[in-house]
Protein backbone atom coordinates (compact mmCIF):
# COMPACT_ATOMS: atom_id res chain seq x y z
CA UNK A 1 0.00 0.00 0.00
CA UNK A 2 0.91 3.09 -0.29
CA UNK A 3 1.98 6.10 2.56
CA UNK A 4 2.62 9.28 2.67
CA UNK A 5 5.70 10.72 0.86
CA UNK A 6 5.16 7.77 -2.19
CA UNK A 7 6.00 8.75 -5.76
CA UNK A 8 3.22 7.78 -7.50
CA UNK A 9 2.60 8.29 -11.80
CA UNK A 10 -0.59 9.96 -12.57
CA UNK A 11 -2.55 10.67 -15.82
CA UNK A 12 -6.02 12.69 -16.45
CA UNK A 13 -5.40 11.97 -19.92
CA UNK A 14 -2.27 13.76 -20.72
CA UNK A 15 1.28 12.93 -20.26
CA UNK A 16 1.71 10.74 -16.59
CA UNK A 17 3.46 13.44 -14.45
CA UNK A 18 5.39 12.14 -11.00
CA UNK A 19 2.96 12.70 -7.57
CA UNK A 20 3.73 12.71 -4.04
CA UNK A 21 1.45 10.84 -1.59
CA UNK A 22 0.77 13.95 0.94
CA UNK A 23 -2.03 11.58 3.26
CA UNK A 24 -3.92 8.05 3.08
CA UNK A 25 -7.74 8.92 3.87
CA UNK A 26 -9.87 6.41 6.04
CA UNK A 27 -13.10 5.04 4.19
CA UNK A 28 -15.59 7.64 3.31
CA UNK A 29 -18.98 6.88 1.95
CA UNK A 30 -18.28 10.71 0.18
CA UNK A 31 -15.13 9.56 -1.15
CA UNK A 32 -16.13 7.30 -4.69
CA UNK A 33 -12.57 7.53 -6.51
CA UNK A 34 -9.20 6.18 -4.96
CA UNK A 35 -7.39 9.06 -5.38
CA UNK A 36 -8.26 13.02 -4.86
CA UNK A 37 -6.00 16.03 -5.89
CA UNK A 38 -6.30 19.46 -6.53
CA UNK A 39 -7.37 21.19 -9.45
CA UNK A 40 -3.69 22.12 -9.86
CA UNK A 41 -2.74 18.56 -10.27
CA UNK A 42 -5.62 17.96 -12.52
CA UNK A 43 -4.90 20.42 -14.81
CA UNK A 44 -0.77 19.14 -14.49
CA UNK A 45 -1.85 15.89 -15.41
CA UNK A 46 -3.84 17.06 -18.54
CA UNK A 47 -7.23 17.11 -17.03
CA UNK A 48 -10.22 18.43 -18.90
CA UNK A 49 -12.50 20.82 -16.61
CA UNK A 50 -15.67 19.44 -16.66
CA UNK A 51 -18.47 18.66 -14.06
CA UNK A 52 -18.98 14.74 -13.72
CA UNK A 53 -20.10 14.23 -9.89
CA UNK A 54 -21.48 15.91 -6.99
CA UNK A 55 -21.37 14.22 -4.07
CA UNK A 56 -23.98 14.95 -1.04
CA UNK A 57 -23.59 13.24 2.15
CA UNK A 58 -26.61 12.79 4.11
CA UNK A 59 -27.02 14.37 7.66
CA UNK A 60 -27.37 11.72 11.00
CA UNK A 61 -30.79 13.29 11.32
CA UNK A 62 -32.08 12.52 7.97
CA UNK A 63 -33.82 9.05 6.60
CA UNK A 64 -31.27 8.26 3.81
CA UNK A 65 -33.99 6.34 1.55
CA UNK A 66 -36.48 9.26 2.14
CA UNK A 67 -33.25 11.92 1.07
CA UNK A 68 -32.86 9.40 -1.78
CA UNK A 69 -36.78 9.85 -3.22
CA UNK A 70 -36.45 13.49 -3.28
CA UNK A 71 -33.13 13.52 -4.75
CA UNK A 72 -34.11 11.41 -7.56
CA UNK A 73 -37.59 13.29 -7.52
CA UNK A 74 -35.77 16.26 -8.56
CA UNK A 75 -33.42 14.54 -11.09
CA UNK A 76 -36.63 13.59 -12.94
CA UNK A 77 -35.98 16.69 -15.51
CA UNK A 78 -32.66 15.40 -16.20
CA UNK A 79 -32.49 11.81 -17.34
CA UNK A 80 -28.71 11.55 -18.17
CA UNK A 81 -28.13 12.09 -14.55
CA UNK A 82 -27.82 8.90 -12.55
CA UNK A 83 -27.82 8.84 -8.45
CA UNK A 84 -25.94 6.56 -7.13
CA UNK A 85 -24.41 5.39 -3.54
CA UNK A 86 -21.26 4.40 -2.76
CA UNK A 87 -21.76 0.64 -3.23
CA UNK A 88 -24.05 1.37 -6.28
CA UNK A 89 -20.91 2.87 -8.22
CA UNK A 90 -18.05 1.28 -7.30
CA UNK A 91 -20.53 -1.84 -8.40
CA UNK A 92 -20.99 0.31 -11.78
CA UNK A 93 -16.86 0.47 -11.70
CA UNK A 94 -16.35 -3.09 -11.23
CA UNK A 95 -18.80 -4.64 -13.49
CA UNK A 96 -16.62 -3.74 -16.76
CA UNK A 97 -13.50 -5.15 -15.02
CA UNK A 98 -15.39 -8.58 -13.99
CA UNK A 99 -15.96 -9.04 -17.95
CA UNK A 100 -12.66 -8.34 -18.92
CA UNK A 101 -11.32 -10.98 -16.02
CA UNK A 102 -13.89 -13.46 -17.21
CA UNK A 103 -12.48 -13.08 -20.87
CA UNK A 104 -9.03 -13.28 -19.65
CA UNK A 105 -9.22 -16.37 -17.51
CA UNK A 106 -11.34 -17.96 -20.55
CA UNK A 107 -8.52 -17.52 -22.75
CA UNK A 108 -5.89 -18.78 -19.73
CA UNK A 109 -8.51 -21.19 -19.67
CA UNK A 110 -8.01 -22.14 -23.40
CA UNK A 111 -4.25 -21.93 -23.00
CA UNK A 112 -3.84 -24.53 -20.44
CA UNK A 113 -6.19 -26.93 -22.33
CA UNK A 114 -3.43 -26.40 -25.53
CA UNK A 115 -0.79 -27.00 -23.33
CA UNK A 116 -2.24 -29.85 -21.64
CA UNK A 117 -2.48 -31.68 -25.22
CA UNK A 118 0.81 -30.05 -26.47
CA UNK A 119 2.28 -31.73 -23.79
CA UNK A 120 0.86 -34.95 -23.57
CA UNK A 121 1.19 -35.12 -27.46
CA UNK A 122 4.94 -34.44 -27.30
CA UNK A 123 5.87 -37.12 -24.74
CA UNK A 124 3.53 -39.68 -26.39
CA UNK A 125 5.40 -38.89 -30.06
CA UNK A 126 9.01 -38.83 -27.81
CA UNK A 127 8.31 -42.48 -26.74
CA UNK A 128 6.97 -43.85 -29.98
CA UNK A 129 10.41 -42.25 -31.99
CA UNK A 130 12.82 -43.45 -28.67
CA UNK A 131 11.55 -46.59 -28.29
CA UNK A 132 14.92 -48.24 -29.22
CA UNK A 133 16.62 -46.24 -27.10
CA UNK A 134 14.62 -47.31 -24.20
CA UNK A 135 15.21 -51.40 -25.39
CA UNK A 136 18.80 -50.37 -24.78
CA UNK A 137 18.11 -48.35 -21.43
CA UNK A 138 16.13 -51.64 -19.95
CA UNK A 139 18.79 -54.25 -21.46
CA UNK A 140 21.61 -52.73 -19.64
CA UNK A 141 19.76 -52.72 -16.53
CA UNK A 142 17.47 -49.22 -16.61
CA UNK A 143 14.45 -50.16 -14.08
CA UNK A 144 10.98 -49.25 -15.29
CA UNK A 145 10.55 -46.99 -12.54
CA UNK A 146 13.82 -45.33 -13.84
CA UNK A 147 12.45 -44.82 -17.51
CA UNK A 148 8.72 -43.86 -15.63
CA UNK A 149 11.38 -40.64 -14.04
CA UNK A 150 13.21 -39.98 -17.16
CA UNK A 151 9.72 -39.01 -18.93
CA UNK A 152 8.00 -37.55 -15.63
CA UNK A 153 11.01 -35.56 -15.16
CA UNK A 154 11.01 -34.11 -19.14
CA UNK A 155 7.01 -33.55 -18.63
CA UNK A 156 7.94 -31.28 -16.01
CA UNK A 157 11.22 -29.71 -17.32
CA UNK A 158 8.71 -29.01 -20.75
CA UNK A 159 5.80 -27.20 -18.84
CA UNK A 160 7.95 -25.28 -15.95
CA UNK A 161 10.23 -23.64 -19.06
CA UNK A 162 6.53 -22.47 -20.43
CA UNK A 163 5.66 -20.97 -17.19
CA UNK A 164 9.19 -19.80 -17.08
CA UNK A 165 8.39 -17.86 -20.49
CA UNK A 166 4.89 -17.11 -19.38
CA UNK A 167 5.63 -15.16 -16.13
CA UNK A 168 8.59 -13.57 -17.73
CA UNK A 169 5.79 -11.79 -20.39
CA UNK A 170 3.81 -11.11 -17.85
CA UNK A 171 5.68 -9.25 -15.33
CA UNK A 172 7.69 -7.80 -17.95
CA UNK A 173 3.95 -6.91 -19.66
CA UNK A 174 2.80 -5.55 -16.06
CA UNK A 175 5.61 -3.51 -15.54
CA UNK A 176 5.08 -2.09 -19.04
CA UNK A 177 1.43 -1.32 -18.50
CA UNK A 178 2.64 -0.03 -14.61
CA UNK A 179 4.37 2.46 -16.17
CA UNK A 180 2.03 4.54 -18.24
CA UNK A 181 0.50 5.30 -14.82
CA UNK A 182 -2.70 4.52 -15.71
CA UNK A 183 -3.37 1.35 -13.83
CA UNK A 184 -2.05 0.04 -10.65
CA UNK A 185 -0.47 -3.49 -11.02
CA UNK A 186 0.47 -5.39 -8.64
CA UNK A 187 2.76 -8.35 -8.66
CA UNK A 188 3.44 -10.91 -6.16
CA UNK A 189 5.70 -13.82 -5.27
CA UNK A 190 3.14 -15.57 -3.89
CA UNK A 191 1.28 -16.05 -7.39
CA UNK A 192 4.82 -16.65 -8.93
CA UNK A 193 5.03 -19.76 -6.93
CA UNK A 194 1.64 -20.81 -7.79
CA UNK A 195 1.88 -20.91 -11.28
CA UNK A 196 5.35 -23.01 -10.79
CA UNK A 197 3.28 -25.63 -8.74
CA UNK A 198 0.68 -25.65 -11.22
CA UNK A 199 2.60 -26.00 -14.13
CA UNK A 200 5.04 -28.73 -12.10
CA UNK A 201 1.48 -30.57 -11.42
CA UNK A 202 -0.02 -30.80 -14.88
CA UNK A 203 3.13 -31.67 -16.12
CA UNK A 204 3.59 -34.81 -13.76
CA UNK A 205 -0.35 -35.49 -14.23
CA UNK A 206 -1.08 -35.53 -18.09
CA UNK A 207 2.65 -37.07 -18.61
CA UNK A 208 1.92 -40.03 -16.13
CA UNK A 209 0.05 -42.10 -19.43
CA UNK A 210 3.21 -41.73 -21.84
CA UNK A 211 6.00 -42.51 -18.89
CA UNK A 212 3.77 -45.37 -17.67
CA UNK A 213 3.64 -46.60 -21.31
CA UNK A 214 7.33 -45.94 -21.85
CA UNK A 215 8.06 -47.86 -18.78
CA UNK A 216 5.90 -51.24 -19.32
CA UNK A 217 7.62 -51.77 -22.85
CA UNK A 218 9.51 -55.17 -23.08
CA UNK A 219 13.04 -54.94 -23.81
CA UNK A 220 12.82 -57.41 -26.98
CA UNK A 221 9.88 -55.55 -28.39
CA UNK A 222 11.26 -51.97 -27.78
CA UNK A 223 14.80 -53.20 -29.36
CA UNK A 224 13.18 -54.97 -32.60
CA UNK A 225 11.34 -51.42 -32.56
CA UNK A 226 11.34 -50.29 -36.23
Amino acid sequence: GLEAGDKIRLTAGGAPILATVTGIYAKNPAVLLRYIGSLHLFDAAGGQPRDQFVYAVVGDNYDEAAVRAEVEKALSVAPAVTLENRDEFAEAQRAPVVVLLALIQGMLGLALVIAVLGIANTLGLSVSERTREIGIRMAIGARPADIRLQFLLEAVIISVAGCLIGVLIGVAGAFAVASTGKLLVLVTLSSMLLAFAVASGIGIFFGLYPANKAAKLKPIEALRYP
